[in-house]
């Protein structure tokens, strides 16, 4: 016996997809007729970890109920946008998510191969007509459709922690650790709640400059921080110099001074921006003496925020260096400095000109390190250590001590430099 009411369903099904057919090929104007609701029963199930609460877990099963009903309702979306537009289609995926209602919600507690699972059914429904417009503002604002491709990155990400974090609290940990990451876990689904409600903000007027002046706070803010605790840090870098041979040749005097400076800085510095760039590791016999940032990995595209690839190139246009000074001679040595990237050699090329930012790089020099990273002499030739310094006879009397002094240097010129202090002095003289 057949279903009538079944296919009464089934056709108006039809119906609405050869609308919605209409609607993503034809110029977009105001619907004519209401669409009908998406309708449909979703089910997930959560294991509970031995930090978490049932609340918790019933936020996180939510989220993943919406995403199960968004992607069930796949072929509405597609057929909304047109399968050609991928970008536009990801956008409204994010957007049915948010748009989704759930309703007839139930819980039950289980326990299976000893684990506890909340399991977790609703029904869930999207609203066709709202969906459909939405996409027409898309089409018709690019500001929009960027600031959804935004929320959708950031939603990517924050779900990829909230996947890890419940993987950890599975695990039996100390309670500081598990609260800690129950933490971390709220945090993360009030910012995906936050990220929900702002897809509806960016859709009113207004809300697109709001969200572009938080963005805009935000940059600069964070810009500060870093250059306050990662890059002015280094400034107060302890520098080391030695003179361990003066050689007087032709009426001149040629200096042999060895030089370095402490690591505990760079470490500090690494660490810290590491917290807002993809760092890139060592590179093979450098990895106790530089590590990289590249621009490759914090390029638009690469970076789990718009954020990252500014911050990438608001710290390479900096530099640190170091200055030792003997007598009117002075050489500058990279701290931190900008290179041309390149696979093999990364910081070992030369500095990078102003419009080629492609790898941040930060050196450790010690003292019986006999080789200068990030230096070269004569166009191929890294410098050495110690280093040689020429003086002619008239400086030489004079000189009695090596100076040393650290400077910052942004794009507008020296921010910050330590005064010239002798770190060390001392040498020998012999004749030719």
């Amino acid at each position: 016996m057949f279903d009538m009411k079944a296919m009464r369903v089934r056709a108006a099904g039809v119906a609405f997809c050869m609308a919605l057919g209409f609607i993503a090929t034809a110029a977009p104007t105001d619907q004519t007729e209401p669409l009908s609701a998406w309708v449909k029963p979703v089910e997930t199930s959560v294991v509970l970890g031995e930090g978490d609460s049932r609340v918790k877990a019933r936020e996180v099963a939510i989220d993943q109920l919406k995403r199960i009903a968004s992607a069930s309702a796949g072929s509405v979306v597609e057929s909304i946008t047109t399968v050609k537009d991928d970008k536009l289609t990801e956008q409204m995926r994010m957007i049915s998510v948010s748009l989704v209602k759930l309703d007839q919600i139930k819980e039950l507690v289980a326990v299976e191969a000893g684990a506890v699972v909340l399991k977790v059914s609703a029904r869930a429904s999207i609203d066709q007509s709202e969906l459909a417009r939405l996409t027409r503002e898309l089409r018709q604002d690019t500001e929009k459709a960027k600031a959804i491709a935004k929320l959708q990155k950031d939603n990517e990400a924050l779900r990829e922690e909230l996947r890890k974090v419940s993987e950890q609290l599975q695990q039996r940990k100390a309670p500081s650790t598990v609260d800690e990451l129950g933490q971390r876990q709220t945090r993360i689904l009030t910012a995906l709640a936050t990220n929900e409600g702002q897809v509806r903000q960016v859709f009113e007027k207004g809300a697109l400059l709001a969200m572009a002046d938080a963005d805009a706070k935000r940059f600069e803010d964070t810009k500060a921080v870093i250059l306050q605790d990662a890059l002015m840090p280094l400034v107060d870098t302890p520098l080391r110099a030695e003179v361990v041979s003066v050689v007087r040749e032709a009426g001149a005097y040629k200096v042999g001074l060895r030089v370095g400076w402490s690591a505990a800085p760079i470490d500090r510095a690494q660490k810290f921006l590491s917290k807002y760039l993809q760092g890139g590791g060592f590179y093979l016999a450098e990895r106790d003496r530089e590590a990289y940032f590249s621009h490759r990995d914090n390029a638009e595209g690469r970076s789990p925020n718009d954020l990252q690839p500014r911050l990438y190139d608001f710290v390479a246009r900096h530099k640190v260096v170091a200055v030792f000074k003997v007598g009117s001679k002075s050489v500058e040595l990279p701290i931190m400095a900008t290179y041309q990237h390149d696979t093999f050699t990364r910081c070992r090329q030369k500095p990078a000109s102003s419009g080629d930012l492609g790898v941040i790089c930060l050196f450790k020099l010690l003292p019986s390190s006999s080789e200068i990273l990030g230096t070269e002499e004569n166009g191929y030739r890294y410098s050495v250590n110690p280093l040689t310094i020429a003086l002619p006879e008239s400086e030489a009397a004079g000189a009695v001590s090596v100076l040393g002094a650290v400077k910052l240097i942004g794009p507008a010129g020296v921010i910050r430099q330590t005064d010239f202090s002798a770190p060390l002095q001392g040498g020998k003289v012999s004749e030719r």
